[in-house]
């Protein structure tokens, strides 16, 4: 259950929870105060305000790539 894992986690204190779907490719982008976004392909995804990285959709799954 690992949807039920990141709102207990936004629920207690997280900002923010990515939810990886190998399957169709895509990655759910879980925040505290909105509805989920669904990104893929070139989107970028939001990372916590401090960090400085810009990593797309793509980019996670050709790291994930099996050999």
């Amino acid at each position: 259950m690992v949807t039920g894992n990141i709102l207990h986690c936004l629920k207690h204190g997280s900002q923010l929870g990515w939810l990886i779907d190998p399957s169709e490719r895509s990655i759910f982008i879980y925040h505290r105060d909105r509805l989920p976004d669904l990104l893929a392909g070139a989107d970028v995804l939001p990372v916590l305000e401090g960090i400085n990285l810009i990593l797309s959709v793509d980019e996670v799954f050709s790291w994930l790539k099996r050999r």
